[in-house]
């Protein structure tokens, strides 16, 4: 399974996806956990990666680290759609 860095770095550069179809879910003590916009997720900045526990895309789970989910880019969820 790969580590959350590599997910995100993926989802950010990955030509095939679309980083605004990805969300992030970010682990707060005593509460459910917080979704933010992958693109909202500043790498370094106040958000330590070890909160994050699980990235969905068009409302899919598609890395979750309690599961061993390590769907993206297999997974149609958060391809870029063909121009029209």
């Amino acid at each position: 399974m790969r580590t959350r860095e590599e997910v995100y770095h993926q989802v950010r550069w990955d030509p095939r996806l679309d980083p605004a179809r990805f969300v992030l879910g970010i682990r707060q003590r005593g509460a459910a956990p917080e979704r933010m916009p992958l693109l909202s997720f500043l790498p370094g900045g106040e958000i330590p990666w070890h909160r994050i526990l699980f990235v969905e895309a068009d409302g899919e789970v598609v890395w979750d680290r309690a599961t061993g989910v390590d769907r993206v880019g297999v997974s149609g969820a958060g391809h870029r759609r063909a121009p029209p």
